[in-house]
């Protein structure tokens, strides 16, 4: 979405108003959950560290090669993620148009 496809609605009512606050509200709570979470689990792998120590070659055992599946999933995000953005919509609106031309006065 660009700034130009943005429109400022000032006739809301008050319902809708309420639900658009709800939901920002719904947002920033999540937010700062994540927050939250992500640093009590830097907490909780500083405690590990301390007690177990720190076994970084251990996590190479779960390191299965780069295979041909690996490469079909990394290519399935990336055409998924194309298809979230709509760029394939995109590029067919941009080639039927006609192109404008500029008016020189």
């Amino acid at each position: 979405m660009s700034a130009k496809q943005v429109t400022y609605q000032s006739s809301l009512s008050e319902n809708e108003g309420f639900q658009a606050f709800t939901w920002w509200l719904l947002g920033i709570g999540a937010l700062t959950f994540a927050l939250l979470m992500s640093a009590r689990m830097g907490i909780f792998q500083e405690t590990l560290y301390k007690q177990f120590g720190k076994h970084s070659k251990e996590a190479l055992f779960y390191n299965n090669p780069f295979t041909v599946c690996h490469w079909l999933d990394t290519l399935f995000v990336f055409i998924g993620t194309l298809m979230y953005k709509e760029v394939w919509n995109n590029l067919g609106i941009t080639r039927s148009q006609p192109q404008k031309e500029d008016k020189k006065n």
